[in-house]
């Protein structure tokens, strides 16, 4: 049962993984990266749409967006 609710990148118990299967620490960094994307997307007035590969380029480039094997 410990094993199965350990947060694997923090090593701390979390129950919320076994009900929603999505540890709190990845909840938080999801609702971040859409903020994130939210913030950028309300920046761009002049255009109505953005494509994926252009959106990631500016996370990256703003910082908003780290690299999986940081974490």
């Amino acid at each position: 049962m410990k094993a199965s609710c350990t947060d694997p990148k923090t090593g701390k118990i979390d129950a919320s993984i076994l009900t929603t299967g999505v540890s709190s620490t990845d909840r938080k960094k999801r609702t971040e990266i859409g903020r994130a994307i939210i913030k950028l997307l309300e920046s761009k007035h002049k255009t109505a749409a953005v494509s994926k590969q252009k959106l990631l380029m500016e996370m990256k480039a703003q910082s908003l967006l780290v690299n999986k094997e940081k974490n």
